[in-house]
């Protein structure tokens, strides 16, 4: 995929959010791959919620039928693991990720809350592949409003499980209660 096919998604989604009150910017880069594909970086970080919503986005976005396929890579502040982010394409609501680390642990999240639920099932963890840096990569910037950030995960970047195991997405939105934050907006 070249470069400029990936340059609408990105500011397609990057328009769904219109900062209120306080404007948080974050910078994204997009550098070709050798292989066609286009590597997205995002130099000032993302939260677990914005960057996981973004790789679903990404991934299937609206009306651009030659993006797909997105999947990405996560660290938590403790850093003690790296997280495999891969949308759950078998979930037609398409508001599901599969998380997984190294040592074959598996979580599914639910985005809408950010409930967490351990999958019994295992070896969906793929390592980072080498990513080829542009010297002048395409530079876009998501903004986001304050209070989304603060409320949007629920602060659960480590994905502890909150609700039963291997609970499906559509037992999970069941079982999903409204978090507190979610009357700020």
């Amino acid at each position: 995929m070249a470069a400029w096919r990936t340059w609408p998604p990105v500011r397609d989604y990057a328009w769904l959010f219109e900062p209120r009150h306080h404007p948080v910017r974050f910078r994204v880069e997009l550098h070709p791959q050798d292989d066609g594909k286009v590597a997205v970086l995002l130099p000032d970080g993302l939260p677990t919620y914005q960057l996981l919503n973004f790789t679903i986005w990404l991934s299937a976005p609206p009306e651009q039928e030659q993006v797909e396929g997105a999947v990405g890579w996560m660290t938590p502040p403790d850093g003690k693991r790296r997280y495999y982010l891969e949308p759950e394409l078998a979930n037609p609501a398409g508001d599901t990720v599969i998380a997984s680390d190294a040592g074959g642990r598996q979580v599914r999240v639910w985005l809408p809350t950010g409930a967490v639920s351990a999958l019994s099932s295992t070896g969906r963890y793929r390592p980072q592949p080498e990513i080829l840096r542009s010297a002048t990569p395409v530079v876009l910037e998501l903004v986001y409003d304050k209070v989304d950030i603060a409320c949007g995960f629920g602060g659960n970047p480590r994905f502890v499980p909150n609700r039963p195991a291997d609970l499906g997405p559509r037992a999970m939105m069941d079982a999903d209660v409204t978090q507190p934050c979610a009357m700020l907006r």
